[in-house]
């Protein structure tokens, strides 16, 4: 296991807290944190200074991806549907 996934084992409970604060419930916070753990599987991180802030930033900015993603999908679907324009309706008095 790498150093990263050491620290997030440890800071698990912070990180809960902060992107429940974030998020406003404990399911998206969850839902993020394992956004977090699954980047830090495929990461190729060199050394990281300080690995609380960085997780930290990573679990802020994934969690701002879901309130953006979030807001984008309650606007589409909360948007009033425009009528479908009706087409004039065929003349039968002309002549061919």
């Amino acid at each position: 296991m790498s150093g990263l996934k050491l620290y997030f084992d440890d800071l698990r409970p912070r990180l809960l807290r902060f992107a429940t604060a974030r998020l406003g419930n404990v399911t998206d916070a969850e839902d993020v944190l394992q956004n977090v753990w699954l980047r830090l599987e495929t990461a190729q991180t060199g050394p990281v200074e300080n690995a609380e802030a960085y997780l930290h930033k990573m679990t802020l900015n994934l969690a701002n991806d879901f309130v953006r993603a979030r807001t984008r999908r309650d606007r589409r679907r909360h948007r009033p549907r425009l009528p479908l324009r009706s087409l004039p309706a065929q003349r039968t008095d002309r002549k061919s």
